[in-house]
């Protein structure tokens, strides 16, 4: 069953903190994205059961009667409904994957519950930690293990009522302006903003502190950049997304440059120009959900 909240404060805001004791690399952190968003979609009652369970239902119906028949190929509207549903998770999660092969650098995720992002109900916002040279990789299983040990050890829930009716679910990411991203069926939104109303809750993700006497500063410069990573090679100007978030040479920055300038509104209105070719922006991923029982 899903878990029941109890309203036990009026203040709107709640923050989790959730510090990785390993790497947590570009694919572990879409994986870990997919499953927080899976996970809200049940424990907010958007969805009758958790996602796994809900696409076994869905694949294999059979009858009541003694001889366990499949169903009629002819589905309910309900049925088509729930089918609806699935489709557009799929999506979600396909995009989230997706992003991040195409952009590693991505800074944060928002989830939005409500009719409108200028009026939601809810927020979800999860800040990614930082590149890192120090610590050895987490696998996905630890990876997730720590997120949700974390969440469900604090008092990230206890602030929130039940919610009892559907609504619709709308993600956004902010990165470094990226044509791909559009390309990917992203809508840019360069002037977004977080509502200040409704619920905000935040997922804190980051490293637990450097070991005392290692200092990037201390590292030599033939195997560091500041960033914590190996200096770029010529085949720098083909990389397009995480350049200008990890510092590039001249002539890759000029290339990102010129591709940022190329970014064209999305369908969905596009709300102005990308900015600066190294300053993240907000992007909207097109695919909206909305809740069933």
């Amino acid at each position: 069953m899903a878990m029941s909240f109890k309203n036990k404060s009026n203040d709107a805001q709640s923050v989790c903190n959730v510090d990785f004791s390993g790497l947590v690399g570009s694919s572990t952190l879409s994986v870990i994205i997919a499953e927080y968003f899976k996970y809200l979609l049940y424990e907010r009652q958007q969805i009758p059961l958790p996602h796994n369970q809900l696409k076994d239902f869905d694949s294999i119906k059979w009858t009541d009667d003694e001889d366990s028949k499949p169903r009629s190929s002819r589905k309910s509207g309900k049925d088509l409904k729930r089918q609806r549903a699935l489709d557009t998770i799929d999506k979600i999660l396909s995009t989230i994957h997706d992003v991040f092969q195409v952009s590693p650098n991505v800074h944060q995720i928002l989830i939005v519950f409500g009719a409108t992002v200028i009026s939601p109900k809810e927020q979800y916002l999860i800040t990614l930690p930082p590149e890192c040279c120090y610590l050895d990789p987490l696998s996905s299983a630890q990876a997730k293990l720590t997120l949700f040990r974390n969440i469900i050890k604090s008092d990230y829930w206890i602030k929130l009522s039940e919610m009892k009716l559907q609504t619709k679910v709308h993600i956004f990411l902010k990165a470094p302006s990226c044509e791909k991203l559009s390309e990917l069926g992203l809508w840019p939104k360069a002037r977004f903003t977080m509502a200040s109303k409704g619920k905000i809750l935040t997922v804190n993700c980051q490293y637990k502190p450097c070991p005392e006497g290692l200092e990037l500063s201390q590292l030599d410069d033939t195997e560091f950049e500041i960033s914590g990573i190996e200096p770029l090679n010529d085949t720098a100007n083909e990389l397009d997304c995480s350049i200008g978030a990890i510092g590039s040479p001249s002539t890759a920055n000029k290339d990102m440059k010129n591709k940022s300038k190329s970014l064209k509104s999305g369908e969905n209105g596009d709300d102005g120009a990308p900015g600066n070719e190294n300053e993240p922006i907000w992007y909207q991923i097109q695919h909206i959900f909305t809740g069933f029982k």
